[in-house]
């Protein structure tokens, strides 16, 4: 069997290692992809990197074929900083880009994909509960992100129903993980600007934090390429859309103190500001349908963090 999976950021390159590992023939399809640092978590000969742009329908379609392609991931995506500095071009790209793919699946024959959301994606009242909840929670995005994400989820949705296609989600909690690539997210840059600072030995302080961060459920790059994987290798379920994150909200202050334990001395102070309203998702459906659970907590993820970039000797993260 051949997977190909669409976008080689942090999340596409874990997930990426993870079919590599099985034996299985990966392919990853990138606009641009960074091949240094992926190449910091994976060995590159063992996958075939093809240039290609999810809104060029006809070279991505072919890639399918030629390849005899028969399971995808869909990561590609222009995230919450490159869509805002393009609304158009980021609009297509998460949604054009999400309709591209399965009607190439659809031509190709292809049977199954997992697609990554957000919990953008959910209403910012949140509805009943303590928990965002796939089923009960209504879905009523904020940001332009969070649209074009439930927008792609629509879209699968109806491919399913019509063409039988195999239409998978998750629903990502905030990410973080090793990688030295450019990052586009405030949430993602903030984490970095911290431990650059850290292992610099500089004093960092950040006057205006992004609010999103002050409380925020995170969750690790390994942990959501995990997740990815058994999704994709589950034969039958009885739901298909899955939250994926650690259940837990995490202030910046304590991002902070789990890096000075591991750091000691490090400088790192915030400057006042009000946090977002938030709650953390339920992820009891992909514990018991999955038998996933998060290996990391927020201070496992910034001690494996912080051990991967000093064995890569980056003098920045």
């Amino acid at each position: 069997m051949t997977v190909l999976i669409t976008g080689s950021g942090l999340i596409g390159t874990q997930i990426a290692k993870h079919f590599v590992e099985d034996g299985e023939r990966t392919i990853v399809y990138d606009i641009a992809p960074q091949l240094q640092p992926m190449s910091e978590l994976i060995d590159l000969s063992k996958i075939k990197v093809v240039r290609g742009d999810v809104l060029d329908f006809p070279n991505l379609a072919s890639t399918l074929k030629e390849n005899s392609v028969d399971r995808l991931v869909h990561t590609a995506a222009l995230l919450p900083g490159g869509l805002m500095k393009n609304l158009y071009n980021g609009t297509r790209v998460n949604t054009d880009g999400t309709l591209n793919v399965l009607e190439a699946m659809r031509l190709a024959g292809a049977k199954r994909l997992v697609y990554t959301s957000t919990v953008g994606v959910y209403a910012k009242e949140g509805g009943p509960g303590e928990y965002f909840d796939e089923e009960i929670s209504p879905t009523k995005p904020v940001s332009l992100y969070g649209a074009t994400k439930l927008m792609s989820e629509y879209i699968g949705t109806n491919y399913a129903k019509t063409y039988g296609i195999d239409f998978r989600v998750v629903r990502f909690a905030n990410i973080i993980g090793p990688w030295s690539g450019d990052i586009q997210t405030g949430t993602g840059g903030f984490v970095k600007q911290l431990l650059e600072g850290a292992l610099s030995g500089k004093e960092t302080h950040i006057p205006n934090p992004y609010p999103m961060v002050l409380e925020a459920e995170w969750v690790y790059s390994k942990d959501a390429a995990h997740a990815v994987h058994l999704l994709m290798n589950k034969e039958q379920l009885l739901s298909n859309v899955f939250n994926v994150g650690t259940g837990k909200i995490t202030s910046a202050q304590e991002i902070i103190s789990s890096i000075q334990k591991i750091v000691p001395g490090a400088r790192l102070t915030l400057g006042s500001a009000k946090p977002m309203a938030v709650k953390p998702m339920s992820i009891d459906r992909a514990m018991k349908e999955l038998s996933w659970s998060p290996k990391y907590d927020i201070g496992a993820m910034v001690k494996d963090m912080i051990e991967w970039y000093r064995s890569k000797s980056h003098h920045t993260v």
